[in-house]
């Protein structure tokens, strides 16, 4: 029986592994600010660490109050461009910054909680290697996103470039532990989105019974104005603007858009929008049982 083949990125001095005498981090007082509260031996909440990034590490990954309980790190290596800057050289050999990233890995990966995440910002250069590495270091399973950065527009002298040039950046999200990672939802407030103009006036009412007009015709009218062009002349667009927003937030379960719907959507949804195209001012229901319900008039997709 033939054994298992190992898939790895492999490179030249792979194996060559530095080694590291664990360091101890030194305060500098003159730079240093505490609470006047804080007593001896309590655990910076920030530090700023001047020195070679592998022996602080190293001294991190040493000490017990810091191993094991870091739930994020974002790092910006250097892309390996080929760039020469005043601080660092950008443009070493290629298996030269693979021996450099994956002792760093190693180490940050220990750092983490078992639900912390590692989020690591790169180009095209060597991205490609860097996946592959951090899928051997970090484990494929662990692999959660790769976010792609639009960093330029095709402008300027970009529009007469003989070759295709590069206009994206990448961040690589990995998780310590897939099992233990858990995403939390942020919702950022945003104003009215004016899109959303049609409004169900009786919406308790069966699906069926549902009576559906514009929202801004809708808002004019419950002001006393016979139209929209009328309202906006008694208030103003702004101020009637704000009345229909206001209104849109208050009545949100009742506010919809209409959206299109693609024939990717599945069959029995894109049957049934062709049926509700063909029978205007009618609501049709697809019923799902492991999402929500899909709702259409007029052959689009009520949101």
């Amino acid at each position: 029986m033939a054994g298992k083949t190992k898939l790895e990125l492999t490179w030249i001095g792979k194996d060559d592994r530095p080694r590291l005498e664990p360091r101890i981090l030194i305060e500098e007082p003159e730079f240093s600010y505490h609470d006047e509260t804080r007593r001896e031996g309590d655990q910076f909440d920030n530090m700023l660490i001047h020195g070679d990034n592998l022996l602080a590490l190293k001294a991190l990954e040493t000490d017990p109050n810091i191993r094991g309980k870091v739930k994020c790190i974002y790092i910006d290596p250097p892309f390996n461009t080929g760039a020469a800057f005043e601080h660092y050289d950008d443009g070493i050999d290629h298996s030269i910054w693979l021996n450099l990233m994956r002792e760093r890995l190693l180490i940050l990966k220990n750092l983490l909680t078992e639900d912390g995440v590692l989020w690591i910002h790169i180009d095209d250069k060597e991205m490609a290697y860097l996946r592959v590495m951090c899928d051997e270091v970090m484990g494929r399973k662990n692999f959660l996103n790769m976010i792609v950065i639009k960093t330029s527009d095709p402008s300027g002298l970009k529009t007469v470039n003989p070759s295709p040039y590069s206009q994206t950046e990448y961040i690589l999200m990995y998780a310590k532990n897939r099992q233990n990672y858990r995403y939390q939802q942020r919702y950022v407030e945003t104003d009215y989105d004016a899109g959303y103009n049609k409004y169900i006036v009786n919406i308790s009412d069966g699906y069926k019974n549902w009576t559906v007009v514009g929202l801004n015709e809708h808002v004019a009218k419950s002001l006393g104005c016979e139209s929209t062009r009328d309202a906006r002349k008694k208030y103003g667009r702004a101020g009637f603007d704000s009345q229909v927003a206001q209104f849109a937030l208050e009545h949100a379960e009742s506010v919809f858009q209409a959206t299109s719907i693609s024939n990717d959507a599945g069959r029995g949804i894109v049957e049934m929008r062709d049926i509700s195209a063909r029978t205007p001012d009618e609501v049709f229901l697809f019923e799902r049982y492991d999402a929500g319900d899909i709702y259409i008039l007029n052959g689009r997709q009520i949101y």
